[in-house]
């Protein structure tokens, strides 16, 4: 068997790194450690490192004086890194500093986040991002086969600056990855983003013969919530978990993004909401509530308006009404014997059960309101998927009226149908996602009948 890495003297190519791999070892390493709980493989820049890809690279580097630079791995610092090709090809350069075209977009980027009072606005980074990088480095095979002959020599190992890619606006997935993953880490370097930035990649089994490799973004907030920005195959920003929940319900067609960890935290999570669902938890809590809303001569059927539309049960609805008379008796007691301490009311099972509803239910609102407002900017399809997960968590709140379940599935589902538009021309919402967040907003707030109390 042919040796893995080839070396070619320093004084004929002092620029490049050059190493190959043999056609039984193929260029997406399907002999790379780490594999995942989700069908993936890890383990690409751990191979890089095996083979002495990165440990030559370095030789070369500090034999002709340049800067020695470190390789660009999982959870690493992307700026002034090299990403290893270790399926052939060009190593990326991220050298920020000497990448006039990635400085540029930055400023658009900070352009593009600010708000009317001025500042900066954190919240809307990661969707300006995507959407910007989306825009203006196109996924063309062809053009990063030209720029590594013209730019490369052709020559495997040949050191080439992000920024070229950035200039000729092509790139496949790791160019974009790289892309938005030095956009956002310069946002962080700035403290205008706090959580932590990586460029990943694995390998996936794409049929019973055949394995492809591919690279994205991933953001982890402060809070420790994923988001994915795969610029190649997803229309927007992602949350991690939505991605991999997806995946586990079946579809197939989305990229297995998960980390060792992140499969066995889904999975513990998965288990945990099986066995609530399997001790009746939430048919027990209905039953005593129902019970009690009967007491109070309130309705729990199906009931429609004249709209076709569900109405709420009066003990969702009412639940700020009654929080306002609960106040408002407190304040008068206090009024009446101002000598007492106010005595702390005890909220009643069904208080609980409103207050979790409509907490849920506002976030709701709040993910529809951002993506319509921005919709000229932000993905509306990305907006979609995350007011999906939003909705669904309004359906999982324990006691509600199985009603209530039903008619949030409806919501769910429109909002499904937008977030998946952007690549169907045959959906009604296909270049109009902005419509299909209204409509599903418009169906909710038929829901909200507290500002008429």
């Amino acid at each position: 068997m042919a040796e893995l890495i080839t070396t070619t003297p320093e004084t004929e190519h002092p620029e490049i790194d050059d190493w190959s791999v043999p056609n039984d070892v193929s260029d997406i390493a399907p002999g790379a450690p780490d594999t995942g709980d989700g069908g993936s493989t890890w383990g690409y820049t751990e191979k890089a490192f095996k083979y002495q890809v990165v440990e030559k690279r370095q030789d070369r580097e500090r034999a002709a004086g340049r800067k020695v630079r470190e390789t660009i791995g999982k959870d690493t610092q992307i700026d002034q890194g090299v990403y290893e090709g270790t399926y052939g090809g060009e190593k990326i350069v991220v050298d920020l500093e000497n990448s006039p075209y990635i400085r540029a977009a930055l400023e658009t980027i900070k352009k593009i986040i600010t708000n009317e009072e001025g500042r900066l606005d954190k919240d809307l980074a990661m969707d300006a991002v995507f959407k910007y990088v989306k825009e203006n480095m196109a996924y063309d095979q062809d053009k990063v086969d030209e720029i590594f002959r013209v730019d490369g020599g052709g020559k495997d190992g040949q050191k080439i600056s992000l920024d070229v890619f950035v200039e000729n606006k092509a790139g496949v997935c790791r160019h974009q990855a790289l892309f938005a993953g030095a956009l956002l880490e310069s946002l962080k370097n700035e403290g205008i983003l706090t959580g932590q930035v990586s460029v990943d990649r694995n390998e996936m089994k794409i049929n019973e013969k055949d394995k492809d490799g591919h690279a994205w973004t991933r953001y982890t907030t402060s809070r420790g919530e994923v988001y994915i920005l795969d610029i190649a195959q997803l229309n927007g920003v992602c949350k991690l978990e939505d991605l991999m929940r997806a995946r586990t319900s079946g579809n197939k067609q989305i990229w297995d993004y998960g980390r060792r960890e992140d499969h066995a935290k889904l999975k513990a999570l998965i288990e945990a909401e099986n066995a609530a669902e399997s001790s009746d938890t939430i048919e027990s809590n209905w039953s005593a509530n129902s019970d009690k809303v009967r007491d109070n001569g309130s309705s729990t059927g199906a009931e429609l308006d004249e709209n076709g539309m569900l109405i709420m049960p009066d003990w969702v609805k009412k639940s700020r009404g009654n929080d306002a008379d609960n106040s408002k008796h407190r304040e008068t007691q206090g009024a009446e014997k101002p000598a007492e301490q106010p005595v702390k009311q005890e909220k009643s099972a069904n208080q609980e059960i409103e207050e979790k509803f409509w907490a849920q239910y506002d976030r709701v609102i709040a993910e529809l309101d951002g993506g319509i407002d921005r919709a000229g900017y932000v993905d509306p399809s990305m907006m979609a998927g995350r007011a999906y997960y939003e909705v669904m968590m309004a359906s999982k709140v324990d006691g509600i009226n199985p009603q209530l379940v039903q008619y949030l599935k409806r919501v769910q589902d429109l909002l499904g149908e937008v977030h998946q538009s952007g690549n169907n021309t045959s959906s009604r919402f296909y270049r109009n996602q902005a419509q299909g967040l209204s409509e599903a907003r418009t169906t909710l707030t038929k829901l909200d009948q507290r500002t008429k109390q």
